[in-house]
C-alpha cells in the first residue's frame, strides 16, 4: 500500500492540471483584472494642436520706440508662436554693415499647415531688424543690400519689380530703420497677411519703402 502512494499522488496532480484547461484543451489564458473604477478613466489620445487665436494690437502709443515696438509684436505673437533658436542660419547682407542696434528672433507657429500633400509643417517667421544712428548710415546699408539682394545676391533697382531666386519675405525700409520678415516657401500656406498688416501698423510711416517677395521669387515694390 505504501508503494502505491506516489502513483496516486501523480494521478491527483495530473487531474488538477487537466481541470485548469478549457474545453479546447489549452491552458487557461491570462487576462488583466479590470476594476470598476478603471472603466471611467479617460483613454489617452494624441496631443491636439491649440487653435490659432486672433491677435489684436489694440491702440499703439505714438511715443512707443522702435525697440519697444519689436518687443510688443513678439509678445503679442507668442500666443500662437514660440521662440526658437535655429543653429543653421545664414548671415544676412544687412548684418555686414554698421548699425546702432540689431535685433534677431525666430518664431515657430504652434499650429501646423500643409505643404502640398505634406502635413504637420510648422511655419517659422524669421525676423531681422536694424536701427541706425542716422539716415546716412541706413542709406549706406540699404544701397549695399540692393546690390546683393536675396539668396542669389541679385542687384535690384528701387521701384522696379523683378523675379529672383529667393524665399518669400516682407521688408519695411525707413530712413533710420529696417524691419525684415523671411519665411520658407514650404510655409507659404500660413496666414502671413495678418502678421504683415501688424508689422505695417507698427513700423510703416509716410516715408517707408515697402518690399514684398512673393512665393517663387516675385519681388514687388508696394510703396
Amino acid at each position: 500500500m505504501k508503494q502505491s502512494l506516489p502513483y496516486i499522488l501523480v494521478l491527483v496532480l495530473f487531474a488538477c492540471g487537466e481541470g485548469q484547461k478549457g474545453s479546447n484543451g489549452k491552458g487557461k489564458e491570462h487576462t488583466d483584472t479590470v476594476h470598476p473604477e478603471d472603466t471611467n478613466k479617460t483613454v489617452a489620445t494624441d496631443t491636439l494642436y491649440p487653435e490659432e487665436r486672433n491677435i489684436d494690437l489694440g491702440t499703439i502709443p505714438v511715443s512707443m520706440g522702435f525697440q519697444d515696438r519689436l518687443k510688443f509684436l513678439k509678445t503679442k505673437y507668442e500666443v500662437n508662436y514660440e521662440e526658437i533658436h535655429p543653429d543653421d542660419l545664414k548671415v544676412e547682407v544687412l548684418d555686414r554693415f554698421a548699425c546702432e542696434k540689431k535685433f534677431i528672433f525666430h518664431l515657430q507657429k504652434k499650429m501646423p499647415v500643409k505643404y502640398g500633400d505634406v502635413e504637420n509643417v510648422f511655419p517659422i517667421a524669421h525676423f531681422h531688424a536694424y536701427l541706425y544712428e542716422d539716415s546716412a548710415q541706413c542709406a549706406n546699408a540699404v544701397n549695399n543690400w540692393y546690390n546683393c539682394f536675396g539668396n542669389d545676391c541679385a542687384q535690384v533697382s528701387p521701384g522696379v519689380d523683378a523675379t529672383l531666386k529667393t524665399t518669400p519675405g516682407f521688408y519695411i525700409v525707413n530712413p533710420n530703420s529696417i524691419v525684415c520678415l523671411d519665411y520658407a516657401l514650404e510655409h507659404a500656406e500660413n496666414n502671413w497677411e495678418t502678421l504683415i498688416n501688424h508689422m505695417r501698423a507698427l513700423f510703416e510711416t509716410s516715408l517707408s519703402t515697402i518690399i514684398r517677395i512673393k512665393p517663387h521669387g516675385k519681388l514687388v515694390w508696394e510703396k
